[in-house]
């Protein structure tokens, strides 16, 4: 009975000491695109790319992920193309709410 009292502590002490040395990323899951079933295609001459930033808990990486709903119905061939003068892009950055690991 000892034994197994220890060798779970030590199983314990060792996921903890574990989970603690590896590091964490946040996955922000984004809206999936709306679906675009017309004959036109966008053309876009320039993109602006602005920061979000959220809020990562104790992780100090972030990631995004898109809703997938299916591929959609089928598309016709393009006939005509429109140009845009821009469009926005956002990129993402942790803001960790927990004080940095201590080394």
């Amino acid at each position: 009975m000892k034994s197994t009292i220890v060798l779970a502590s030590l199983a314990v002490l060792f996921t903890s000491t574990l989970a603690q040395d590896l590091p964490c990323t946040t996955t922000v899951v984004l809206p999936a695109p709306p679906f675009n079933i017309s004959p036109t295609t966008t053309t876009y001459l320039q993109t602006v790319t602005s920061t979000s930033s959220v809020d990562c808990g104790s992780c100090d990486a972030v990631t995004t992920s898109t809703e997938f709903f299916g591929h959609g119905p089928a598309k016709p061939s393009p006939t005509e193309t429109v140009i845009v003068e821009s469009t926005v892009s956002t990129t993402y950055v942790c803001e960790a709410t927990y004080p940095a690991k201590k080394a």
